[in-house]
């Protein structure tokens, strides 16, 4: 084989392995101002094995140095593990991976709280057949980005001073088009703000006494 045609070889697979790399790897966009990388990846279950208790049940929480809070999950040794990655104020999405039991990618994405799907999730059967699900392509005028945009120019994405963080539950209607948010805490309903999706309006705000 000649020089040029291995190098040709060589360029071919190159471009292979990149077109690859890049069809398993996508982003979504938080506010403000962060691109989550989403793509596919392995987790060592090895690392976990002797964190599960008595009963076979898995719930391993740690911190990275970056304040992030982690959790790792299985309610059955030999079922699905999860992880669930939290970043501190001013975010307050999960980033959300499910693995099989031997430690490849099921699926990976973004949840507002507390199960809201938002942005790019990558998804993958056990063969390793892998597709890219935008869960935002019909709501695109209106969405989870601006809804974290008006909570913090009301002052509701920052660390409260004493230590009563505000716990929020996102919800979206695909029927009706509707997008809605309640700020509790210590699980007592506070705040409740509602929006038409297809206006991007606030079409109702409620306020509940917290200390009742």
């Amino acid at each position: 084989m000649t020089t040029t045609r291995k190098f040709l070889l060589l360029l071919l697979l190159t471009l292979g392995i990149n077109s690859l790399i890049k069809a398993q790897t996508t982003y979504t966009e938080i506010y403000p101002n962060k691109r989550i990388i989403i793509d596919n990846e392995n987790l060592n279950i090895n690392l976990y094995k002797d964190k599960y208790d008595s009963r076979g049940i898995l719930d391993y929480n740690t911190i990275k140095e970056d304040g992030t809070k982690v959790r790792v999950s299985c309610h059955r040794k030999g079922t699905n593990i999860e992880v669930m990655e939290t970043l501190s104020y001013p975010y307050i999405h999960t980033l959300y991976k499910e693995f099989y039991p031997n430690g490849k990618l099921k699926q990976k994405g973004i949840l507002m709280p507390k199960q809201v799907k938002v942005g790019n999730w990558l998804e993958s059967t056990k063969n390793g057949e892998i597709r890219i699900i935008n869960y935002d392509k019909d709501r695109s005028h209106f969405g989870y980005n601006d809804i974290l945009e008006f909570l913090d120019q009301r002052d509701y994405l920052q660390a409260q001073p004493n230590g009563e963080d505000w716990i929020y539950s996102f919800w979206y209607s695909p029927e009706t088009h509707q997008w809605g948010v309640r700020l509790s805490k210590e699980y007592v309903l506070y705040k409740r703000f509602t929006f038409d999706g297809k206006e991007g309006t606030l079409t109702k705000e409620e306020t509940f006494n917290i200390d009742q």
